[in-house]
């Protein structure tokens, strides 16, 4: 004669065989999405001081991410010696791609610039033009 299951075990073969059925599958992966989106608020629907609030806890766990990165960054390699490039090497090329990238994206900031000054000249004249125009038909209206 059989053992009754404990709900432990008859939750664990119920899961395993909604797993084991891709459409069951799925549509448990949906409902899952579905749950956490709708628990989830968005920032848009949030009033200003939930905004506030949200964004500095993003702030906060930005700053944490950082830390920890630079943390890995700095602490000693475990790799063998044998496997470890020069230094000098790397750091040069390094340098020299930071330079590059960074040449580059200056001359787009400067490009952005010029375009955006550009563009208000074109706004002025537009406006300038408008005025004319607008003065010009008033003037043979009367």
């Amino acid at each position: 004669m059989m053992s009754k299951l404990s709900a432990a075990e008859k939750q664990r073969r119920y899961r395993e065989r909604r797993k084991n059925d891709p459409v069951k599958e799925a549509e448990n992966k949906r409902k899952d999405r579905e749950r956490r989106k709708a628990s989830r608020k968005s920032i848009k629907d949030m009033t200003p001081r939930e905004r506030r609030h949200q964004r500095l806890e993003w702030k906060k766990d930005q700053r944490k991410s950082r830390a920890k990165k630079n943390k890995r960054c700095q602490s000693p390699s475990t790799t063998p010696e044998s496997c470890v490039l020069p230094e000098s090497q790397v750091t040069g090329s390094r340098k020299r791609g930071c330079k590059k990238v960074r040449r580059d994206r200056s001359e787009v900031v400067n490009e952005n610039k010029k375009l955006k000054i550009e563009v208000q000249k074109l706004k002025r004249k537009i406006d300038g033009m408008r005025k004319q125009h607008k003065r010009k038909n008033g003037q043979n209206g009367l």
